[in-house]
């Protein structure tokens, strides 16, 4: 057993490695097989889209659990359990030649990325980090982003030079492994290792400090609602099919598995960015410049009939960019828009809402590609969906904070 003062930093790389592979592998770099598994006899495009809508189903359904899986089993043993599940779900997807056994595939590993991701690492950081928790969560977080960096040129080569089982497979070893690993290296509280939570011992610095703590009247809440709906839509389902709205543009395999590397790298640089643009600038001029940001890359992305790898590119980098508001900005939203009571409950309904707009558009894609012959159209909707989310946060602020405290 590994102890020391400075144990605190294997907890948080063993939360950047567990959500490298429950929601990294789950999520953000499977849009890579996307153009694949929609090529298989008998999925095809409304295919694909179901059995990405099942996974996030899956994935909605044991967040709602969440709280009681690691109230049963605690940190160590749930987020290992949940790194099995993903393994196992990795698993039946390199058996897959059919759409039962995707789905069979998406049931293990909707659990595993529901089960084993932002809940557990916040509440592993929360036990042992006492100051720079900020800090702390921001490093764990991008274990996600790194999968979208690293993997989808592995996955690609892997799958152009050998076969679309052997790429599932790898991730499904890896998922393995990394669960074994931090079964033996967390721990669910520092006591454990008679140690105390990290506390720096540096003069803090003063922050400019988020959130009005406005109370939202119930009119505001449940538009505040749709609009978690709208982009819980945009970052997850915009995000999951770059991939194939790319290849059915006419753009290379290879050039798709690159551009989702870029789209990771600005990912993972954002969501640490953009903290820092909602301290300096406050949340409603922050706001204004991601959602801006996203808007027009997903403008650039109706736009990839053109064939144009340019535009293409600065599409994915500018919606890459703007994608922080789908983690970043909703908790800073989830604090500025609440009082300290009210503030579980909104957060709760603003993660229940995002969930449901990923799952619920996740059934649009697939069947407009059917009918229209393209996945332009479905940025287009996703345009306007980022329109009017816009318009909704930015106009609660307005009402609720004033426009002398913006």
């Amino acid at each position: 057993m590994v102890k020391g003062t400075h144990y605190e930093k294997v907890v948080c790389a063993c939360c950047f490695l567990f959500l490298c592979v429950n929601i990294g592998f789950t999520s953000t770099s499977f849009n890579v097989y996307q153009p694949y598994i929609v090529a298989v006899d008998g999925i095809g495009d409304t295919g694909g889209s179901l059995i990405l809508a099942f996974r996030t189903l899956i994935s909605l359904l044991c967040m709602l659990a969440v709280a009681k899986w690691y109230r049963l089993l605690d940190c160590r043993l749930g987020v290992f359990l949940a790194s099995c599940l993903t393994a196992i779900g990795f698993f039946f997807y390199s058996l897959a030649d059919n759409f039962f056994m995707f789905c069979l595939g998406g049931l293990f590993a909707g659990a595993g990325y529901g089960f084993g991701g932002m809940v557990a690492m916040n509440l592993i950081i929360s036990r042992w980090f006492k100051s720079h928790v900020g800090a702390a969560v921001g490093i764990a977080a991008t274990g996600s982003g790194f999968a979208s960096i690293v993997f989808p040129f592995i996955i690609t080569l892997i799958i152009e030079n050998g076969t679309l089982h052997a790429a599932f497979l790898m991730e499904a070893v890896v998922a393995l492994a990394v669960g074994l690993l931090v079964f033996a290296l967390l721990h669910n509280y520092p006591s454990e290792l008679g140690m105390q939570p990290y506390e720096s011992h540096e003069k803090n610095k003063k922050e400019k400090r988020i959130g009005a703590s406005c109370t939202l009247t119930p009119a505001a809440r449940k538009l505040l609602f749709v609009a978690m709906i709208f982009i819980g839509a945009i970052a997850v389902d915009g995000w999951g099919y770059l991939s194939i709205l790319m290849t059915t543009s006419g753009f290379d395999p290879i050039f798709a598995a690159g551009m989702l590397t870029l789209a990771g790298v600005c990912l993972a640089v954002a969501k640490a960015a953009s903290g820092e643009t909602f301290d300096l600038l406050g949340p409603f001029r922050g706001s204004v410049i991601f959602f801006t940001l996203m808007n027009v890359g997903l403008v650039l992305c109706v736009f990839s009939f053109l064939g144009n790898s340019a535009l293409m590119t600065a599409a994915i980098v500018l919606f890459s960019v703007g994608n922080c508001l789908g983690t970043v900005g909703i908790s800073v939203w989830s604090i500025d828009l609440s009082t300290p009571e009210e503030r579980l409950g909104l957060v709760k309904d603003l993660q229940v809402g995002y969930a449901f707009g990923g799952f619920i558009f996740n059934l649009v894609p697939g069947p407009l590609m059917d009918v229209l012959g393209s996945y332009c159209v479905s940025y287009g909707i996703l345009v306007v969906l980022g329109v009017i989310c816009m318009a909704i946060v930015l106009g609660i602020y307005v009402k609720l904070v004033g426009k002398s405290n913006l």
